[in-house]
């Protein structure tokens, strides 16, 4: 999965609930963090990063219906951001979705082609869906 802390800890708040909730997730507080992080996504209306991050809470939890629906809100209120694509591929690989996460990691890579978190995710998913199925090989 995308390691969201790694993002967290990289990206200027744009409000004061999501440096708070960015501070409770680096603390793995999920279910506090999942609160304030609803507070902000109705304050912030326009902005992806908190969806994300509420997603990233529902992932970690393994509630990963959940995480997808976040994650998809997300990248409807910023389809040309490349993250949420792959979050929806993260959690769709966790629910055993197998082709649609592929399609989300390749949409995440013909949005942004050089961005290396893209990158790095899609050689994970081939990696780990080659020792699942030796002769498959998954290409771009």
């Amino acid at each position: 999965m995308v390691d969201l802390l790694v993002v967290l800890h990289n990206m200027e708040p744009i409000s004061a609930l999501q440096e708070e909730a960015k501070r409770i997730m680096r603390e793995r507080r999920w279910d506090d963090a999942i609160q304030i992080l609803q507070k902000d996504i109705k304050a912030n209306l326009n902005d992806p990063w908190s969806p994300m991050f509420l997603g990233s809470c529902y992932y970690e939890i393994r509630d990963y219906e959940t995480a997808l629906y976040w994650f998809r809100h997300a990248h409807c209120v910023d389809p040309e951001l490349p993250t949420p694509l792959g979050l929806q591929g993260d959690a769709l690989h966790c629910l055993g979705r197998f082709d649609e996460a592929r399609e989300h990691y390749l949409h995440a890579l013909e949005v942004a082609p050089d961005d290396e978190l893209g990158n790095k995710n899609w050689k994970r998913f081939c990696e780990l869906q080659e020792k699942q199925n030796p002769k498959d090989r998954f290409e771009r």
